[in-house]
């Protein structure tokens, strides 16, 4: 990415990610909710930037219990839910089997709204995990996560990342 076109949070993360978690601060405190998952994803990928996985992985798992709060079923959070993931090795057949669900039968159903500052970076984390394992073991997570119904797909997203957050 060019610097000279990135967004302001490239240049000065830190700063960046300060203002996105005062931002959320409001909502936490019973304000009204506008800007609350957009400033968790940014939070979580700044956190992730600056090297504090378990944080960034603990933001995304908050907006996904948020947005089952709010009775949202959608499978955007799983992009981003593979950004901390990937920062351990042990995560590669976690992060194939969230390939599958993304893959599978939910692929067209369910709206895909929030999306990491880097598009691409979730597909070629995905890529990374698949080349790190043995054929039987990708093919067996892929399916695994085509099998999965939303509410499953959410359940297992959050326990990866509640592990991860305790790193």
């Amino acid at each position: 990415m060019d610097r000279a076109k990135a967004p302001a949070r490239a240049h000065h993360p830190a700063e960046a990610r300060a203002a996105a978690e005062e931002s959320i601060a409001p909502t936490e405190a019973g304000a009204g909710d506008a800007g609350y998952q957009l400033a968790l994803s940014i939070t979580a990928e700044l956190r992730y930037e600056l090297g504090d996985i378990a944080e960034s992985a603990a933001a995304v798992a908050k907006a996904i219990e948020w947005s089952g709060r709010l009775g949202a079923r959608t499978l955007d959070w799983i992009n981003m839910a593979i950004v901390p993931l990937s920062a351990d090795a042990g995560n590669a057949e976690v992060i194939v089997t969230l390939a599958g669900v993304l893959d599978g039968p939910l692929r067209n159903t369910l709206p895909f709204s929030v999306q990491p500052s880097d598009p691409d970076r979730p597909e070629r984390l995905i890529l990374e995990a698949t080349g790190s394992l043995p054929p039987e073991v990708v093919e067996a997570a892929k399916h695994r996560g085509r099998s999965m119904t939303c509410d499953e797909a959410i359940d297992y997203t959050l326990e990866h990342l509640h592990s991860a957050a305790t790193i």
